[in-house]
């Protein structure tokens, strides 16, 4: 399955759980903003927990999905 992004939206981006363990050395934890929703829609699709997922912010993307 391949997914083909037509529109990126306003602020879409690539995010994981996020770095743990790290602030002392100024890194904060970043992540998926909504950790649950994140969760969620790894499992929905069948996904390991921990893959990376899109975060769409404010205007949404426009994606195409095929085999």
């Amino acid at each position: 399955m391949s997914i083909e992004i037509t529109q990126p939206g306003l602020a879409t981006s690539v995010q994981d759980r996020g770095r743990f363990g790290y602030y002392h050395l100024g890194l904060p934890q970043g992540g998926a903003l909504d950790q649950y929703s994140y969760e969620l829609a790894n499992a929905l699709v069948g996904n390991t927990e921990g893959e990376a997922a899109l975060e769409c912010t404010y205007m949404g993307s426009a994606m195409t999905a095929s085999e």
